[in-house]
């Protein structure tokens, strides 16, 4: 009897088995799914390719909108221990596709990441560490209000080619510094700011998930970025938000994933939600991919005005762009409530988990 396009060739579940090291992709499970038989020249499988969305309609997951082929697709598959796979298959309310494609991405990483040599630091003496030392007030200027941010070197290793930005949901603000920038032990660089004036008898808004970030070099040319969150509070006149630091995120290696985004734009509403169009460069390949989510998530997350929707659709676009482009798998995707669970669609928090979940 002939398959089905929904269902999945013997070449896609060899592949996914090896994708995922022959292992199931459940990281509460990771047991192995093929093990040795008595006889010499057999081995068992207890592993089974599975779903993430319902091959047929009434199957766990199923979203109609997808075709024949994109069901039986390796997208859409997950390699599982026979146990899992029925741990999936009936509680479709905690198993989400996202957590699926959560647990394939991050298992099959691993699996990478294990069978060639992480990118290290050989010497850890050798790590620049660059951190906000405070912040400054001051007057004058169009509209009045300036903050000048102050970073200071704090290791012997000089930090090269640096860069500065903060950043939030939403926002971005780039520092102009001297090209090359480069700064040794106990040396420091102040980083000005005009302030955003509130015209309103509210108090200003706050921007969410506000951070200062440092970009540079080590003298073997390994990029790093450090971080320092930023509180923000309104002035007695509510005029503006001040700043004051909030928890360093010490350095972390940049790693190149050779993927670029050259142009991001919103497209017109084409009905049931928003899209977004990023042309991007991957290894020097040009290519464009769109980028949906459905009008009622963006509801759950409380997102409405078109400042928020464009963050949103720039935000988590990204994140999954890197993560099918990793799969290499890339794709345009449409966003809906049926890829999280509802811890994940209850207002900015939930936008931000779903986020996370992603970037496992």
């Amino acid at each position: 009897m002939s398959k089905t396009p929904s269902e999945f060739t013997e070449n896609t579940k060899e592949v996914l088995a090896r994708r995922a090291g022959q292992r199931c992709s459940n990281p509460s499970c990771g047991r192995p799914t093929s093990v040795a038989h008595t006889d010499a020249n057999r081995a068992i499988m207890l592993g089974e390719a599975a779903h993430i969305f319902g091959k047929n309609p009434g199957s766990k997951r199923f979203d109609p909108n997808m075709t024949d082929e994109q069901r039986g697709s390796i997208t859409n598959g997950i390699w599982l221990c026979s146990t899992c796979h029925k741990l999936i298959d009936t509680d479709e309310a905690k198993y989400k596709s996202a957590i699926l494609f959560s647990w394939k991405s991050e298992n099959e990483k691993q699996i990478l990441e294990s069978a060639i040599s992480k990118q290290t630091v050989k010497n850890p003496a050798l790590i620049p560490v660059l951190d906000l030392y405070h912040v400054i007030g001051s007057t004058g200027g169009p509209k009045g209000h300036f903050r000048t941010f102050k970073v200071i070197s704090k290791t012997d290793s000089y930090a090269q080619d640096c860069s500065f930005w903060l950043e939030g949901f939403g926002y971005r603000h780039d520092f102009q510094v001297t090209p090359g920038l480069s700064l040794g032990k106990d040396q420091t660089v102040d980083l000005k700011i005009e302030m955003e004036i509130n015209e309103t008898t509210n108090p200003p808004e706050k921007i969410d998930d506000l951070e200062f970030n440092m970009s540079y070099s080590g003298i073997d040319g390994t990029r790093f970025v450090s971080k320092r969150k930023i509180n923000q509070f309104a002035v007695k006149t509510n005029i503006f938000n001040d700043f004051s630091l909030g928890k360093f995120i010490p350095p972390a290696i940049v790693q190149d994933d050779n993927f670029r985004i050259e142009k991001f734009e919103k497209l017109d509403n084409l009905g049931g939600g928003e899209t977004g169009l990023f042309s991007i460069d991957v290894g020097g390949e040009k290519k464009q991919v769109k980028i949906k989510i459905s009008s009622t998530l963006l509801a759950t997350w409380g997102f409405t005005k078109d400042s928020q929707v464009l963050a949103a659709l720039l935000k988590i676009g990204e994140v999954k762009i890197r993560g099918m482009i990793q799969l290499d798998n890339l794709n345009d995707y449409t966003f809906t409530t049926y890829d999280f669970p509802n811890d994940y669609q209850s207002g900015y928090e939930g936008f931000k988990k779903a986020c996370y979940l992603l970037e496992r």
